[in-house]
């Protein structure tokens, strides 16, 4: 039978100074974390977040979509989400301030909940794998219990947003979490930053002209940003995908560099020169003149795709985006297409 999980009091004191006063100190009561209910005990956390102060991060967070198959459960002042995962699994999401203690402590900081020895510096690189989800960064770590341990499973994304660190945790029996790993990959790569993130970022827009278009009315106007000039929803395939239109000053690096950025977002390794015109499609529409890019990581259902259309206009380079899971993604992709068929200077 587990031992039953100590309550830990957690101090966090935060002063937040700004050019015209003081934010009030925040002090959060936060009991340790347990993992479901039958999954088994977990080792107490190891280092720097076990016994000190753990102020939650602050502003705008991230969002993802989660499998159908995982049952959300409460959140807390510790969690940002939490998932019920088939195989008494548990999905937990959650965010601090700073790098908390940077990659290495927190790579150690997991082994050490499974038994395993920390790993020194030079060996970290070695042990994670890291991909970069919509623009994001994204290191990955996956363990196997050992010792007292044996038989649990871990896997982890640490991702970083703006002065936070945000973790990604799927643990419970090992045979369990090595079945959810393809929709925990799945899961990390749809995370994406907010758009009041992206927007504060000091990234030029394009301005002058806009392009004009009609939208089918199946698809669900987002808000727009700084960033975006539109957001849509598509639910196709039996998943949802996200179409952005974006829009900025001269080639934005050009043509090779923008299909490697998208490839970056799934990630896959960069294309090199040689390999651009076999990657893209071109034709022409209303004397507008589009080059697409149908990317996919895998064809897997859990794996993520891009169809994306980089469009020359009045001095800057407009991108029309439709990414999501693979099977949502083929399946809003012949509309996509008919609807870039439809983009028209004003």
């Amino acid at each position: 039978m587990s031992p039953r999980a100590p309550i830990l009091a957690i101090v966090a004191t935060a002063l937040l100074a700004c050019g015209c006063g003081r934010d009030e100190a925040a002090v959060y009561r936060v009991p340790r974390e347990k993992e479901a209910q039958g999954a088994g005990a977990v080792a107490p956390d190891q280092g720097a977040m076990a016994g000190a102060a753990a102020p939650a991060a602050s502003g705008p967070g991230l969002s993802w979509d989660a499998p159908p198959s995982w049952k959300p459960k409460p959140a807390s002042e510790m969690r940002r989400a939490s998932y019920g995962v088939p195989g008494d699994c548990d999905l937990s999401v959650t965010a601090f301030p700073g790098d908390v203690g940077g990659e290495l402590a927190n790579v150690n900081r997991w082994r050490g909940q499974v038994g395993l020895a920390p790993l020194g510096a030079g060996e970290l690189d070695s042990s994670v794998s890291r991909i970069e989800p919509n623009g994001l960064r994204a290191t990955l770590v996956e363990l196997e219990g050992a010792g007292a341990q044996a038989g649990r499973g871990m896997i982890g994304a640490i991702v970083p947003l703006g002065d936070s660190t945000w973790f990604f945790k799927l643990s419970g029996p090992a045979g369990a979490v090595g079945a959810a790993k393809g929709d925990f990959l799945g899961f990390v790569r749809s995370v994406r930053a907010p758009a009041a993130a992206m927007a504060s970022e000091p990234v030029p827009v394009a301005s002058g002209s806009d392009l004009v278009w009609s939208a089918p009315a199946s698809w669900e106007p987002g808000p727009a940003s700084a960033m975006r000039k539109a957001s849509y929803r598509i639910v196709a395939g039996g998943g949802a995908c996200d179409l952005s239109v974006t829009a900025f000053p001269g080639d934005v690096g050009g043509e090779l560099a923008n299909v490697n950025r998208w490839r970056s977002q799934l990630g896959l390794p960069e294309l090199p020169a040689d390999g651009l015109d076999g990657a893209l499609s071109r034709f022409e529409a209303n004397g507008v003149a589009f080059a697409v890019a149908d990317i996919r990581a895998g064809e897997a259902a859990d794996a993520r795709a891009i169809v994306g259309a980089s469009v020359p206009f009045a001095g800057s380079t407009w991108f029309f985006k439709l990414s999501g899971p693979v099977p949502a993604v083929a399946a809003a992709k012949p509309q996509f297409l008919e609807f870039l068929r439809g983009v028209r200077a004003p």
